[in-house]
């Protein structure tokens, strides 16, 4: 959340929205375009959010079961709870393999919408200083 709100104060005092704001020459495109922005980011931080929170509960089910195992002498017993774990695991990754594709993609396609408008847009790169803070917040998803 802090990501966020960082990634939206630093994009309004970019963008001169505080200073149109205060003189009242503020328009109903730009705040269509902030308010758009503000949308999908928090779409897309919510959605890397997800993941890492399905990777922690992943992680924190296989602690369990590895803890259960230590205190527990029959592995009889534990082969069929592994085979059960196994394919919640499985299931769980089927989906967050779908969560990881979609953040990538998109993800890879700021970076070079970023990229065009420095390019072609005529933008500097502090410009897209709220973009790529907020890219490299989903960009760790990746590497949980």
């Amino acid at each position: 959340l802090a990501a966020w709100i960082f990634a939206m104060i630093e994009r309004l005092r970019r963008s001169g929205a505080f200073t149109s704001a205060v003189s009242g020459e503020i328009g109903a495109l730009d705040v269509l375009q902030f308010t758009a922005w503000a949308t999908t980011s928090a779409q897309l931080l919510g959605l890397a959010f997800c993941c890492n929170y399905i990777c922690g509960a992943q992680i924190g089910v296989i602690d369990v079961f590895c803890q259960g195992m230590m205190e527990r002498t029959p592995i009889i017993m534990a082969v069929h709870e592994w085979n059960l774990l196994q394919a919640v695991l499985r299931r769980a990754s089927k989906t967050l393999e779908l969560i990881l594709l979609v953040l990538q993609a998109v993800t890879l396609l700021t970076a070079l919408l970023a990229a065009l408008d420095v390019t072609q847009g005529g933008r500097s790169l502090v410009d897209i200083l709220p973009v790529a803070f907020l890219m490299s917040y989903v960009t760790q998803a990746f590497f949980r």
